[in-house]
This record gives C-alpha cells, structure tokens and sequence, in this order.
C-alpha cells in the first residue's frame, strides 16, 4: 500500500486502479475531491456480470448524448444516468 501526502501533490492525482479504471481527484481549499472516474463491480455467479460506473470530467463529453455520470450493464453501450452525490 502507497501512503500519499497531500503537500507532496500539487493540484491533481490521478489513481489507475487498472488500463481502464482510474479515478481523479483535484485539491481545493477545501481538500481533495473526486472529478472523474471510471471503474467496475463484478458479479460472480449472477446473470448480470459487470456493472461500469463512470462520471467524465467536466467538458469532455456531450451532456445530450452521454450524461456525465452514468453506467453501463454488462458490455452494454447504453448510457443509464447515475446521479452525481455530494457527501452530507
């Protein structure tokens, strides 16, 4: 396990949990929040497979054609929006 501190990171980190899965994150005033990220949950013994959730940087994406946070099930490419939540 790598321990990072936040003085060492100037203004972004970007985590690659593997080639296709990552999560982003960016420090403000008031700490580090999460900007974008792309990853999976398997499924082992059910008949749906895999669940990706990705939420896109902002500005990267067509809000129209692909909601900015959403999911796939499975290989689907159909885009299922999924709400972006803020912690309370």
């Amino acid at each position: 396990m790598t321990t990072l501190n936040p003085h060492d990171i100037r203004q972004n980190l970007i985590l690659e949990l593997s080639r296709h899965e990552y999560i982003g994150a960016k420090v403000g005033q008031r700490g580090w929040s999460i900007q974008r990220f792309r990853f999976g949950l398997r499924f082992a013994g059910r008949s749906i497979k895999m669940i990706r959730i990705h939420l896109n940087g902002a500005g990267s994406h067509d809000p129209l054609k692909v909601p900015r946070c959403h999911f796939h099930i499975g290989a689907s490419g159909a885009h299922i929006p999924f709400p972006i939540m803020v912690p309370g």
